[in-house]
């Protein structure tokens, strides 16, 4: 039997209540096991430091902006339809509203 470790990790109260309901939405059988399956396929990756820079977009990003692009990422890979089409539908209209104002500042 190999012997195990104990460690302890510290999260924000919300990152700590979304790794809660992720491991009840994905029937995880505890959050030992969600936690230790992410960090096995973080090292699996190896080091993509180089190839994790963000996209030219998001190179001047702040903080801020850099976490709700991940809240929205993390909507539309839960696969729930009405997400999808709530955050598709509303970035379509920002996108719309933008180009009209660029279009009038611009004449």
């Amino acid at each position: 039997m190999a012997e195990t470790i104990q460690t302890s990790l510290r999260f924000d109260p919300e990152l700590h209540e979304q790794l809660r309901y992720a491991v009840i939405r994905r029937k995880t059988k505890s959050l030992q096991d969600a936690i230790f399956e992410g960090v096995r396929m973080w090292l699996d990756k190896g080091d993509t430091s180089a190839a994790d820079s963000p996209p030219v977009e998001l190179a001047d990003a702040t903080k801020d902006e850099l976490a709700w692009c991940g809240k929205l990422v993390g909507l539309l890979r839960e696969g729930e339809p009405a997400s999808i089409d709530l955050v598709q539908h509303a970035l379509n209209r920002h996108a719309r509203q933008v180009r009209e104002r660029r279009k009038q500042a611009g004449t």
